[in-house]
C-alpha cells in the first residue's frame, strides 16, 4: 500500500460506522494502515465464539485474584497503524478503557435502524452511568441500580438486577 494512503489509527478511530443496509454495523479493522471490511460471521463461527466466552468467563469469574475481563469484538489500538478488533479477548482490568467510542447520532441510528428493521427491542448500556435503557417500538424505558430488567415477551421468565450487569468480578 503506498504510505500516503495508508491510515493512522487515529484517523481511523475518527471515521464514522458503516452500516449495512439492515442497520448492522459493518465490522471493519485497521490492518498495516489499511480500512479491511469483514463480511457477517457465519453461525459456526458464531457459536464458537459465543462458546469461547462462557468458557473463559467461568474460569475468570472463579479466579478474581486475577483481576482479568473478557471482551468479545473489542477495538483495540495496536501500533500507529494497526487496530484490531478479536473476537474474544482477555484483558487486565488495569487496561480497560470503558469510554465509549461511538457519538450519539450513530447510536441514535442505530436503535432506530434495528427497530425499523424488525428488531422488538434495542438495549443500550451505558458502564459509565450503571444504566441501560431499552429502546422498543412503543417506549423508552431506563433501568438503573437494583431495578429488575425484563423482556418477557423475548425472554421469558428472565429477570436481572441491572446491578449485576456491571459487577466487574
Amino acid at each position: 500500500m503506498d504510505a500516503r494512503t495508508r491510515l493512522t489509527s487515529n484517523e481511523y478511530l475518527a471515521l464514522p460506522d458503516e452500516f449495512h443496509p439492515g442497520g448492522e454495523r459493518i465490522r471493519d479493522e485497521l490492518i498495516d494502515g489499511e480500512l479491511v471490511q469483514w463480511p457477517f460471521l457465519p453461525l459456526a463461527h458464531s457459536l464458537v465464539v459465543s462458546n469461547i466466552t462462557h468458557i473463559l468467563q467461568r474460569y475468570i469469574t472463579s479466579r478474581k485474584d486475577l483481576a482479568l475481563e473478557v471482551l468479545a469484538f473489542t477495538g483495540f489500538q495496536v501500533s500507529e497503524y494497526d487496530t484490531f478488533a478479536p473476537d474474544v479477548s482477555v484483558v487486565r482490568k488495569q487496561q480497560l478503557d470503558i469510554e465509549a467510542r461511538e457519538l450519539m447520532m450513530h447510536l441514535h441510528h442505530k436503535v432506530h435502524a434495528y427497530l425499523a428493521n424488525g428488531a422488538e427491542s434495542v438495549w443500550v448500556v451505558y458502564p459509565n452511568a450503571r444504566s441501560i435503557v431499552v429502546h422498543d417500538c412503543d417506549a423508552i424505558r431506563e433501568f438503573k441500580g437494583d431495578e429488575a430488567i425484563t423482556e418477557p415477551d423475548l425472554l421469558p421468565d428472565f429477570s436481572s438486577p441491572v446491578s449485576k450487569f456491571f459487577e466487574l468480578r
